[in-house]
């Protein structure tokens, strides 16, 4: 009752939990995900909606990662535009991947964030109601 914004989350979560979860997570930069898992631990999650949610809303910016990571050997090589020497397919291959990723992630978090205002907008509307 104190923190009635909670409260709208609360009920989110335990309404449609996993598309909650999934948005949480396209959406990195709404919270660190460690204070995520402590507060999301405060609500009505159902287990299977928390982990497929999660597996599957954290997978875009992993893909993102992984792809990062195994293309280039140190960020020193990165940073000094040393890349492996794959020819000129292969770099442009690289960066446009990477491009095409770095989009889908920003995409995939706007898209979140709103469809998420939206839905905990929704469960404070009609708790006022």
């Amino acid at each position: 009752a104190k923190y009635p914004k909670f409260a709208a989350v609360d009920r989110a979560v335990e309404k449609s939990g996993f598309k909650v979860i999934l948005l949480l997570r396209l959406e990195p930069v709404f919270l660190p995900f460690a204070v995520l898992n402590y507060a999301l631990g405060l609500t009505r999650v159902r287990l299977r909606d928390y982990v497929l949610g999660s597996w599957l809303g954290m997978l875009p910016a992993t893909t993102l990662y992984v792809y990062l990571g195994s293309a280039v050997h140190s960020i020193s090589d990165l940073v000094q535009g040393r890349l492996p020497d794959t020819g000129i397919a292969g770099r442009v291959l690289f960066w446009a991947g990477l491009l095409a990723l770095g989009l889908l992630v920003l995409l995939l978090g706007r898209l979140a964030k709103k469809t998420l205002s939206q839905e905990i907008g929704a469960e404070t509307e009609s708790e006022t109601a």
